[in-house]
């Protein structure tokens, strides 16, 4: 959303009319270096002023790299097409012949190419060549600080690429999260209520319609190997488990991993739980009723990826009229692909029956 700008106010924060005679010789004698903001100064002010030089840095942690298998390398392109085969189905008993039958039963397969845009993203940093002279002297590396902005913002970029999609030219590209033609189904009962055979039956169960709706021919490269669940469900299943009403010395989430991991032994695989801030209660991948998703799926780039064609590079680097330098970074990004969206399961928390 655009910022609304109000010129008065504008005008007394820029102003120095309200400054008094002391304030104004003291900011001539002493002047500060002021970040972008124009908040107080970085620096001390005069020799009684003590400052801690740590930088605390804002904290986020991204969550596309551990849940969405990555595909690199393409360079600047401007698509990624995958091919997606299909076989005839025949009734079994036009292939069965007798001794005096003619017919033969003619098989046909179909191959489809699916292609997906690669998007562009730009980010920039500029620098005034004072200002840089200025923390020069202080021995502060305030490019480096610009250039972890850089990054930030480009992590932050692929994280909400990764798990909600893009619109590219009028058309909806969706993210591993909020894809319309994954599968959704309702948990037994409200996760905080749950009993640990509800919760296992909960992932039980659709685990082994993934395998039903893959026709059985899963091996290790299709067979579900990753649960991402809300934070919250997280943290509840990390509580000794309750089986039959007996206390047991595992916690919830140690007993649903290894009742899973049963079963997913015949296939070459094992699954583990995740916790991903995007499914919690509240944001904006909370399920059908918002009260929480968890993502079953197969962690593997032949079920669904994110291309990568090129990774964040510095560009252009030139020269400002105000004497500054700028410097742009690109990187072309492909919106998810889904190769096998039957290999993917939304499970999505109902509503408590205390409500």
């Amino acid at each position: 959303m655009s910022k609304v700008f109000n010129l008065r106010d504008n005008f007394k924060k820029y102003s120095r009319a309200d400054e008094t005679l002391r304030e104004r010789l003291l900011s001539q004698a002493n002047p500060k270096i002021k970040d972008a903001e124009g908040d107080a100064a970085l620096f001390a002010t005069n020799a009684f002023e003590k400052i801690d030089v740590t930088l605390n840095k804002p904290k986020y942690k991204y969550f596309y790299a551990q849940e969405m298998p990555l595909m690199m390398g393409g360079g600047a392109i401007e698509s990624i097409a995958f091919l997606r085969q299909t076989f005839s189905k025949p009734n079994p008993t036009e292939i069965l012949a007798s001794g005096t039958t003619n017919q033969v039963y003619m098989v046909d397969e179909r191959v489809q190419k699916i292609n997906t845009p690669v998007i562009p993203i730009i980010i920039g940093a500029e620098l005034g060549l004072i200002d840089q002279m200025k923390y020069e002297q202080v021995g502060y590396d305030r490019w480096g600080s610009k250039l972890e902005a850089v990054s930030r913002d480009y992590q932050e970029a692929l994280d909400e690429l990764a798990f909600h999609g893009h619109i590219f030219e009028d058309e909806k590209y969706y993210g591993l999260y909020n894809n319309p033609d994954i599968k959704r189904v309702d948990a037994k009962t409200n996760w905080s209520e749950a009993s640990v055979e509800d919760l296992l039956q909960d992932f039980m169960q659709n685990i082994v319609e993934i395998i039903k709706d893959l026709e059985y021919d899963v091996d290790a490269d299709l067979a579900p190997n990753h649960i991402s669940i809300p934070i919250s469900l997280f943290t509840d299943l990390a509580v000794p488990a309750a089986i039959g009403g007996t206390e047991v010395v595992v916690s919830k989430l140690e007993y649903l991993t290894n009742q899973l991991n049963k079963l997913l032994a015949s296939y070459g695989t094992s699954i583990n739980f995740y916790p991903s801030r995007f499914l919690e209660k509240g944001s904006d991948d909370d399920g059908e009723h918002g009260e929480g998703r968890a993502v079953i799926m197969c962690h593997d780039r032949s079920v669904v990826r994110m291309p990568i064609a090129m990774p964040l590079t510095r560009g252009a680097t030139v020269n400002l009229s105000v004497l500054g330098t700028q410097t742009h970074f690109v990187a072309f990004v492909g919106v998810p692909q889904f190769i096998w969206p039957s290999a993917i399961r939304y499970v999505d928390n109902v509503a408590p029956e205390s409500n």
